[in-house]
């Protein structure tokens, strides 16, 4: 999920061209997101080939060529497929267009998409919300994916911050110390969650030629 948290609900009809969702949250919050596949393709990659580690992956990925293979994450045909290796290559060979041949390559292809995906989706929710967002705060398991922060920062061309891995068991838990009195509101129940976990700061690199990369993702969705 990819979003901003806001007082009002977006519900123009640009924002329902872009398929951004507004989900009620707490002190009458509204959480404006675009959904995202997420790291669940990585997830079903490390299923076929147990043997690896994320953190291996995620350097096989990094020797690879960047931005050589891109497909659309939020395609149908990656919802569950069979055998997700055997999706990616066929998602290509059914546009008749080159496809990856090795596991890295495979790897690769899933976090230069992701990171398009999550820039597309920032664009399209800044259009929205007609927001300047200067930061991306990423929280849950994805936070320990180095290579994956640093493209997200890349791509977005602005810093990525992790934050919390357990961020929903911390809201949780916080929530319920607000609902008995023990904490007065969701901002000081921040500024505790954020003065008991450390965080990493990804500067954004500049990547030759990004402009033309973003455009083709966008013809390819």
């Amino acid at each position: 999920m990819l979003g901003i948290e806001s007082f009002e609900p977006f519900t123009s009809e640009l924002a329902y061209q872009y398929n951004i969702t507004n989900e009620g949250g707490v002190e009458g919050r509204y959480r404006v997101l675009k959904n995202i596949m997420g790291l669940w393709l990585v997830q079903r990659l490390r299923a076929e080939n147990p043997s690896l580690a994320f953190s291996d992956m995620a350097l096989m990925a990094e020797r690879a060529t960047p931005f050589k293979y891109v497909i659309n994450p939020n395609d149908n045909a990656f919802l569950n497929p069979e055998s997700m290796t055997q999706a990616i290559v066929e998602w290509f060979k059914s546009r008749n267009l080159e496809a990856p041949t090795t596991f890295s390559e495979i790897i690769r292809c899933v976090y230069d998409s992701l990171a398009l995906a999550y820039s597309t989706a920032l664009e399209n929710i800044k259009e929205v919300s007609e927001r300047e967002i200067q930061s991306i705060r990423i929280v849950g398991g994805g936070t320990q994916d180095k290579i994956l922060n640093q493209l997200c920062a890349d791509v977005c061309e602005i810093p990525a911050i992790t934050e919390p891995v357990e961020a929903s068991a911390l809201g949780n838990v916080t929530n319920q110390m607000i609902a008995i009195g023990k904490i007065s509101n969701t901002e000081s129940a921040r500024q505790i969650i954020e003065a008991s976990c450390s965080k990493v700061r990804y500067e954004p690199s500049h990547i030759e030629g990004l402009e033309a990369i973003k455009a083709n993702y966008k013809k390819i969705l």
